[in-house]
């Protein structure tokens, strides 16, 4: 490969909504190669990758994989060949809230997660790749998505949505814009300006307590993660030796709640962000 650059990311099933979302927001200094499992041709954004071609002319030393996570865990040998380094993947809250679930397709979906993500951190500990794994519900972020957009159109042409059985599960559904929306108004204002040796545990918990303050203890809990995800790329980019905020967990407010998110189902109806 010709050279290594860590403004680079792979982006894995980038033709998704996610995918559409990150590509919409990286800032032009770095540079996504986007990675789907069908051949596309060239567009405004560059050259289309799939899995089954060679590798990249450069290294790709960042990997956000939008794929299941079981397909990626047998993928492995192409995240060594990429010269990965940290990799940032979506996994699902269902590994844990399936596990006991009366369908059995149902448990099947929480195995094939847990392994998943077992798999993947035995893999990065192994070959010294800082491994993030994020565990959203559900994800939506624009019409193409088929669960809440599905949802939402129903509301707006029949004004109700029909309910079978009981109905028990809850889902919160998280706008993948959002996740960046949300460190740009409540992290980067306090932490953006500055420099890592000066973001410590105090500075992070003061930061967050802000948020609590409000009654957004769930958007806080949140936050907390993905700060910590951000110090695991600054560990694999040599920046910075440790993560400060994976130790205030137990100094914050339990969840019980976010208010802010109360009104989840209104805007999904109206069309809204959540």
């Amino acid at each position: 490969m010709a050279g290594t650059s860590p403004s680079t990311i792979g982006l894995l099933g980038a033709r998704s909504p996610v995918g559409d979302e990150f590509i919409r927001l990286a800032p032009s200094s770095v540079r996504v190669l986007r990675f789907s499992r069908e051949r596309r041709g060239d567009d405004e954004y560059g050259r289309w990758y799939t899995f089954d071609e060679s590798r990249p002319e450069t290294e790709i030393p960042v990997v956000v994989s939008l794929i299941p996570i079981w397909v990626l865990s047998e993928r492995t040998a192409w995240l060594q060949q990429a010269g990965c380094r940290h990799l940032v993947v979506l996994s699902s809250t269902s590994r844990f809230t399936k596990v006991a679930s009366e369908r059995e397709a149902d448990r099947e979906v929480a195995s094939l997660l847990s392994q998943g993500e077992d798999d993947l951190v035995a893999w990065g500990r192994e070959h010294d790749v800082a491994v993030t794994i994020l565990r959203p519900t559900m994800i939506y972020g624009s019409e193409r998505d088929g669960n809440v957009s599905s949802i939402r159109s129903a509301l707006r042409r029949f004004r109700f949505f029909p309910v079978v059985g009981p109905a028990r599960g809850l889902r919160q559904p998280v706008h993948a814009a959002d996740v960046i929306a949300s460190l740009e108004n409540d992290v980067f204002p306090h932490l953006g300006k500055l420099p890592i040796p000066a973001i410590d545990s105090r500075v992070i918990l003061a930061t967050l307590r802000k948020v609590e303050a409000r009654g957004a203890i769930e958007t806080a809990r949140r936050l907390r993660q993905r700060i910590s995800s951000i110090f695991c790329y600054a560990i694999a980019e040599g920046v910075a030796d440790h993560d400060p905020a994976s130790g205030i967990v137990k100094a914050m407010k339990p969840a019980a709640g976010d208010a802010a998110d109360r009104g989840c189902a209104r805007r999904a109806a109206g069309g809204g962000r959540f």
